[in-house]
């Protein structure tokens, strides 16, 4: 079989695929001719579950187990689905994590979703996650701020993290550092926190914490902003925030945040889906803009989700803020402010924007293309 030519493999391989992404896996232990380099690619991002129902876990490391396995150093991103399952003993998340380096994974993303008490990893296997820069958490149960920041010391590249909880609602959550513990170290590159609940940021701002660390902040589908607004407005907060990206955090009404205290904002990113881009995305940009805002903003980017499906036919909010970011108030305000971009996303990767909104865009936002400041991606 190895003798095929490779044309033949590649369509084999791509045909399979659609029935079944498990018996590509197979095909990796075949040979490298089975799996070839064209075809790593589907092995770039690993989802793995372990619940009552599913254990894609067992599996998998049986897999990765094997002399021919040819795919180990294609992996980029592991997400890892974890629910314990009473009285029977499985591995915890930090355990099956800890499996995946030894067996030579090294991610530069990695995501978990699990109890907080399953995340536990051990000192001596920080060698084995020097690799992510990327780390998303999701817990349920109780979470101590404490616990999670001494395992965060292990990933040494850190760059970027997001939290979340499942039961922010109820009695359950974060739980704040005790006092008089000692002081939070955190890995030296991270630099970028990303919130869907703002009772984290509230816990953050209750302890001592080196705040001055994230400069870049990303809120996610936040609809209730006073929590946001106390730490936006921070002392700390107020002279090291340089990045803030408001991520579906925009409805049919224009939100609330206080931004007049951030002196070392740099960059404004809005993510939006299409639905609600046309009018609430640029109200709010436009009303942001009246008021009382920091002078040393650069740059401010829209990245719309679904851009494919928006109603290019209502440009007015368009026009409404070219003439508020052209206006000489604005250059007065604003004297560094030298870009506004608009992209296009699908929730994972940049899509192109269409033509014929790219069209619409330049011709509603005369003000920007004259001073060169509009730009779309």
């Amino acid at each position: 079989m190895s003798t095929l030519p490779g044309e033949l493999v590649d369509a084999i391989i791509d045909w399979t695929n659609l029935e079944s992404a498990s018996s590509l896996a197979v095909y990796a232990l075949v040979s490298r001719q089975w799996l070839p380099r064209s075809r790593y690619y589907y092995f770039a991002s690993i989802s793995l579950t372990r619940d009552r129902s599913t254990d894609t876990v067992k599996t998998f490391l049986y897999l990765i187990a094997s002399p021919l396995v040819t795919f180990i150093s294609s992996i980029r991103e592991v997400q890892l689905h974890h629910r314990s399952s009473y009285a029977i003993p499985v591995l915890s998340a930090g355990d099956v994590i800890a499996l995946l380096s030894r067996s030579g994974i090294y991610p530069t993303r990695l995501t978990l979703d699990c109890h907080f008490t399953q995340f536990g990893i051990q000192k001596n296997e920080r060698d084995s996650f020097t690799s992510i820069t990327q780390l998303q958490l999701s817990f349920y149960g109780e979470v101590s701020l404490e616990k999670l920041f001494i395992y965060l010391a292990i990933f040494l590249s850190l760059e970027s993290l997001s939290l979340g909880v499942h039961n922010a609602g109820s009695a359950l959550g974060w739980i704040s550092l005790e006092p008089n513990k000692r002081p939070i170290e955190l890995p030296p590159n991270l630099h970028e926190l990303s919130v869907h609940q703002p009772t984290i940021l509230r816990c953050l701002t209750s302890i001592e914490f080196p705040l001055a660390q994230f400069t870049a902040l990303i809120l996610r589908s936040i609809r209730l902003f006073p929590e946001v607004n106390r730490y936006l407005t921070h002392d700390v907060i107020s002279c090291s925030l340089v990045s803030l990206t408001l991520d579906n955090c925009i409805t049919d009404e224009v939100p609330d945040f206080d931004l007049s205290r951030l002196d070392a904002l740099q960059h404004l990113h809005v993510r939006q889906h299409y639905m609600w881009t046309a009018v609430a995305v640029l109200e709010t940009l436009a009303s942001i803009s009246r008021s009382p805002f920091p002078s040393g903003l650069q740059t401010i980017t829209l990245l719309i989700y679904g851009i494919e499906s928006i109603d290019w036919q209502d440009m007015a909010p368009w026009r409404e803020l070219d003439a508020v970011l052209a206006s000489s108030d604005s250059r007065i305000k604003w004297p560094q402010l030298h870009r506004f971009s608009v992209c296009g996303h699908n929730w994972r990767l940049p899509v192109d924007v269409p033509d014929v909104f790219s069209r619409a865009v330049r011709e509603n936002m005369p003000s920007l293309v004259e001073r060169g400041m509009l730009g779309i991606e």
